[in-house]
């Protein structure tokens, strides 16, 4: 085997020229006629002085100027300036580019020439093939009748590809950084599926770039058809956008931008759409010819302590078919916010302004019912937790300000449909301020004696209509104040029993609280503290209500046990059983608030109803749970969940079984048993389903809400197809969604909806 170093120069090959056995160390000093400098070895070479030709065969070597080439045969030709390569030709280029071919005739610079039977293995695993390519001046490679995939499993194998593009030219174009791909044909399996004139893709040294993105595809009821065609432009290193048009043919045209500006210490996306309604306008009287929309959001942070955003959007009056834009501004219910938050050690202080509105009311009291503006809403929060004294310290503030406008939208009266409910038109403004003190103590026998200590007060500022002639609510401004005192002791006795095999811990619980009674309890709105359980989780807690428009006001004590045992590792149970009992002043509870919270809560009689929750943990990632609400008169079940879980490697399940009395104020007019269930589970490597389950079981005229998916991933594509049944009496309420996502090309979603009787409209 030789090895031979040859200059890229006109004329004969210079004296000096050596040829060497490769078993022979080369002499690192040698002479060097040009920076173009080619190093060449193979089993045996030999030398044409006429033709002033290398011919070099059996395991050649050519090395040059960043390119590696390997070949059973390789003639370099000084005359021409040409290497000419035949035999499981391998060149990695500059690039990382790993080309295989089995005929190539090139200059020796690598710059132009002819490649025929040509595969491009390109860094990021796609692969571009060819019967026959041409180089031309070191910047473009235009292949005939080519094809584009990045299946790198299944290019290496026998299977068919999953997806692949023939083109009648592909232009690899280095300069430009792209792969341009001309009059193509899309297959899935080898069957083609689309045709598309061109197609151009960022090659692999590229993250960002200015052009056309992959067309989107929408169908269903509502929107009909239509295709999106996005257009990606890259602004600066930190702005880029995207522009989409959307033509629906039996509705007009869609314009839609999203504009991201990423800053060092955060970020600004700007949403903006227009709808020109061409077709059906005078069947919508609320519809017009143009329609907009446009959506801020941000995110910065100011400082380590400090963090400052934004999510604001406006819209033109009248109907707006939000279906029909992308996300976000196809969130129909939406929040208007600007946020000032700050969290350091001790504090943690949060400013916010809010403004809630439905982008398109669908049902009759979504648009009767005022929307709330919240100007301002601030919330103040100092922890002071000293863990050796065992002692917390914690101080909390809250000033909000509600206000609604009085509805003009329709003569009836908001509270006429739900009489029950109070939302009243106006202004709230409230100043709320609590603090608390407790402190554990360890007693005889490793008794835990936590005294406690809590004041809180209100100033309320009331100006709106009485909505319903039931509340004595005036019209004219009024200040309330309100304040509520509280001492209390949480004694907690645990026993704790250890054998060879098990570890068991009994705790006693008890609590007493001695509060004032709740003021003003039919006479301030509540806003916040809509949210009331009693379960495990809030039977031992000094105040039930989420909010500070409600506090848990008379003296009240909780009783209960709680306890965990492990069995030699293998099992886990957990369980609480306790009641509240209400003591002396105004039950909280059982007085109704403007809707209502506390009807069949559970805690409106002196005695509670019981609680009773248990928890077991079974080997092999098995969870079994139950919590029930058991009434203390009559010890039926008033409410239970159940929920079973069982995860392993490529199985998922959950089931849950729910009861709920009838709750007439929220319009909960039959008892409720539901069976909710969802399952996923792998099927191989690539495929993987799903499934889900949610049946009312006394409803007997509306069909249960399911779904059903499948998923197929490799290492190129993503394939989802999902099947969902919405919650109607209409049997033909149902949603079926398929996702296609290829790498390196881009995502293909398609949707079809029917809502037939259901409120819904075109």
């Amino acid at each position: 085997m030789f090895s031979l170093i040859l200059t890229n120069i006109e004329g004969e090959i210079p004296a000096d020229t050596k040829v060497i056995p490769n078993d022979i160390p080369q002499n690192n000093g040698k002479k060097t006629i040009s920076n173009a400098e080619i190093t060449v070895s193979s089993d045996d070479m030999f030398f044409d002085s006429t033709n002033k030709t290398t011919t070099a065969i059996g395991k050649v070597k050519i090395k040059y100027n960043g390119y590696y080439l390997t070949a059973q045969k390789v003639i370099l030709d000084q005359k021409k300036h040409r290497i000419i390569a035949s035999g499981n030709i391998t060149l990695i280029d500059p690039n990382k580019h790993l080309i295989y071919a089995e005929y190539m005739d090139i200059t020796d610079d690598f710059t132009n020439g002819i490649i025929k039977n040509i595969t491009i293995n390109l860094p990021n695993k796609s692969y571009l093939t060819a019967s026959s390519a041409e180089m031309i001046d070191g910047k473009r490679t235009v292949f005939d009748q080519g094809t584009y995939t990045a299946c790198a499993s299944c290019s290496q194998g026998e299977k068919p590809l999953f997806w692949m593009v023939k083109s009648k030219r592909i232009v690899l174009n280095r300069e430009a950084h792209t792969i341009r791909l001309e009059k193509t044909h899309l297959e899935i399996f080898e069957n083609s599926v689309i045709y598309l004139p061109i197609i151009e893709i960022p090659d692999e040294t590229v993250k960002r770039k200015t052009g056309f993105l992959t067309p989107i595809f929408h169908s269903g009821t509502d929107q009909k058809f239509g295709f999106g065609i996005p257009y990606y432009v890259v602004i600066s290193d930190s702005a880029d956008a995207t522009f989409t048009f959307s033509p629906y043919p039996t509705k007009g045209f869609l314009s839609e931008i999203e504009l991201r500006k990423y800053f060092y210490d955060g970020t600004h996306i700007l949403n903006a759409a227009h709808m020109y309604n061409i077709f059906n306008i005078s069947k919508y009287p609320l519809a017009t010819r143009h329609q907009a929309i446009v959506s801020s959001m941000a995110k910065f942070q100011i400082n380590p302590t400090w963090n400052f955003g934004w999510t604001l959007t406006a819209q033109t009056p009248g109907l707006h078919y939000y279906n029909y834009y992308s996300e976000p501004l196809s969130i129909r219910t939406r929040i208007n916010e600007v946020y000032l938050h700050g969290n350091k050690k001790r504090h943690d202080v949060d400013l916010r302004a809010l403004h809630y509105y439905i982008q398109e009311p669908l049902s009759w009291h979504e648009k009767q019912f005022p929307q709330a503006n919240i100007y301002p809403s601030i919330n103040y929060n100092y922890v002071n937790a000293q863990y050796p004294q065992r002692q917390k310290i914690s101080i909390t503030g809250n000033l909000t300000a509600i206000s609604r406008a009085k509805t003009t939208t329709s003569s009836i009266n908001a509270n006429d449909y739900y009489p029950e409910i109070w939302v009243p038109s106006g202004s709230n403004k409230r100043l709320s301020l609590e603090a608390d003190w407790r402190r554990a103590f360890i007693g005889p026998l490793g008794t835990i004696f936590t005294p406690i200590a809590n004041v809180k007060g209100d100033l309320h500022y009331l100006s709106f209509e009485r909505d319903h002639v039931n509340h004595t609510l005036r019209n004219n401004p009024n200040f309330t104040a309100r304040k509520m005192l509280t001492a209390g002791l949480d004694v907690r006795y645990p026993i704790v029993a250890t054998t060879q095999k098990s570890r068991h811990v009994l705790e006693g619980i008890g609590q007493i609280y001695a509060s004032t009674d709740e003021q003003y309890i039919t006479k301030i709105p509540n806003e916040d503290s809509q949210s009331l359980v009693l379960n495990s989780a809030s039977l031992f807690t000094q105040n039930r209500f989420s909010g500070f428009d409600r506090t848990e006001g008379g003296s009240r004590s909780n009783l209960g046990i709680r306890y965990t045992g492990n069995f030699n590792n293998l099992f886990t149970i957990n369980g609480v059983f306790g009641q509240s009992i209400h003591m002396l002043g105004t039950n909280s509870f059982s007085v109704p608030d403007s809707i209502g919270i506390g009807e069949n809560s559970g805690l409106e009689d002196k005695f509670s109803d019981y609680v009773g929750a248990i928890s077991i943990s079974f080997p092999h990632n098995i969870m079994l749970s139950t919590q029930n609400l058991i009434n203390s008169k009559h010890w039926s079940i008033r409410r239970t969940d159940t929920n079973i879980n069982y995860t392993m490697n490529s199985f998922q399940s959950n089931f849950s079984y729910t009861h709920i009395p009838k709750y007439p104020v929220y319009h909960y007019d039959i008892t409720s048993d539901i069976i909710q269930s969802n399952v996923k589970f792998k099927i191989n490597d690539s495929f993987s389903a799903n499934g889900s389950l949610r049946w009312n079981i006394h409803n007997r005229e509306t069909i249960p809400s399911h779904s059903i998916g499948l998923t197929y991933q490799n290492d190129c594509a993503t394939f989802k197809i999902s099947y969902t049944n919405l919650p109607s009496a209409n049997k033909s309420d149902y949603k079926i969604t398929a996702e296609l996502s290829l790498r390196t090309i881009g995502e293909i979603s398609t949707s079809s909806s029917l809502f037939d009787g259901s409120g819904g409209y075109v």
